[in-house]
């Protein structure tokens, strides 16, 4: 029983913190989502090179990464500090993140609110794609 009681008191704290951390997040991201932010992807890049198919895998990892930051340098704008914000804190979760996984957020975020608002015009680094119909 004490056991029980330990369990639900450590899922509280959690969620406190949980909660304090997403009102402090929510103050401070805005600010901290106005520029792509800097991952260091070597890591990343070097544990998934144990299953690479080529020799070079984590340089080619990395490569990519570095060029998925400078698309992401180039279309920051596109993509509403809302949409930013929220991305980057997402991609930080848990482990360091990647550009790709941002990049991949940001264009999720972007296309939802594209469902949810058919009128607007999508864009993606700059041109747009019109209308959208599923």
């Amino acid at each position: 029983m004490a056991c029980i009681d330990r369990r639900t008191t450590l899922r509280q704290a959690l969620r406190y913190l949980l909660l304090v951390g997403v009102a402090a997040g929510g103050l401070v991201a805005p600010a901290l989502a106005d520029q792509v932010p800097q991952f260091n992807v070597e890591p990343g890049c070097r544990a998934a090179a144990v299953y690479g198919t080529t020799p070079d895998y984590a340089a080619v990892c990395v490569r990519k990464e570095q060029e998925t930051r400078r698309k992401l340098v180039e279309s920051w704008s596109q993509f509403k500090p809302a949409q930013r914000a929220q991305c980057v804190q997402l991609t930080r979760l848990g482990a360091t993140g990647t550009y790709t996984e941002l990049m991949t957020c940001l264009e999720m975020a972007r296309d939802a609110e594209a469902l949810r608002n058919p009128s607007a015009p999508v864009t993606t680094g700059g041109l747009s794609r019109g209308r959208r119909h599923l």
